[in-house]
């Protein structure tokens, strides 16, 4: 009859290393299932608001910072909610100009057209005509059309001035001509006191933002850029230092290995 094994026997084998000995550690599983983390690329949006945070963390807490410390700390933070601010506008700003792209190049092309048409019958009317100032007033209307569809604020939902024609219309008539005597939305008076004023006026009013929030200057953007690639050097400095260290201490090593290798050499 066989020997019973004893308990020492029955244990599992201890992991193995990578070098092949045993360890006592107690191996890693590894999680299925759970998505790696993902770090937040320097510059972006989530990096910044990560930073604001823990600025405004360390201001909070630490009452003995130093002065010149403080004061370089609130520059970067203000410079950093600035830039928060200008990258949402901008986010959005895109967005919304894809999203009625197609109406206002359509009605531009319309009020476009309109413009060149009614241009060339006040030129071809004399000055004595009578229906020449009803068409210079056709005209003005129809620049400030042209001017609603450029130059609507990107940032607010776009109210078409050439709505589609109804079942009683006239099809022959052209829909920017049909509605010349239409009643305009409240934003074309604004257009057009702009388009009085000028073109700066008229790009103010186009990149409007209704939330009140205030665009980023440029020298909030460019001190913020400053200050991630300050940080940026600063971390290349000191991996630099660490690996320079590194090798010093290497070296080190090897000339307190030779000198003592030397020693045992010469010794009878």
């Amino acid at each position: 009859m066989a020997s019973k094994r004893s308990f020492s026997e029955m244990e599992k084998p201890e992991a193995l290393d990578n070098s092949g000995t045993t360890s006592s550690r107690p191996t890693k599983r590894k999680r299925f299932g759970g998505k790696p983390k993902s770090k937040s690329k320097e510059g972006s949006v989530n990096a910044l608001k990560k930073r604001v945070r823990t600025i405004q963390r360390r201001l909070q807490r630490d009452d003995d910072i130093a002065a010149d410390i403080k004061i370089e700390l609130e520059r970067e933070l203000v410079a950093h909610q600035a830039t928060i601010e200008e990258k949402a506008y901008r986010k959005k700003r895109s967005e919304m100009i894809k999203r009625y792209h197609m109406v206002r190049f359509f009605e531009r092309q319309k009020a476009e057209r309109l413009v060149k048409q009614l241009k060339r019958k006040v030129e071809a009317t004399s000055s004595d005509d009578e229906d020449t100032e009803e068409l210079k007033k056709k005209l003005h209307v129809a620049e400030v059309d042209l001017a609603y569809t450029k130059y609507f604020p990107f940032l607010e939902p776009y109210i078409s001035i050439y709505p589609k024609k109804g079942p009683k219309a006239d099809e022959t008539t052209p829909t920017a001509k049909a509605a010349l005597d239409a009643e305009r939305p409240p934003m074309w008076k604004e257009v057009e006191t702009a388009l009085e004023e000028g073109d700066r006026a008229l790009e103010k009013l186009r990149d409007r933002n209704p939330d009140g929030g205030a665009i980023a200057s440029t020298t909030d953007l460019d001190s913020s850029r400053s200050f991630t690639s300050s940080s940026k050097s600063k971390k290349v400095e000191t991996a630099s230092k660490k690996k320079k260290k590194s090798k010093y201490d290497e070296m080190e090593v090897e000339e307190s290995e030779g000198e003592s290798g030397s020693d045992g050499f010469f010794e009878q």
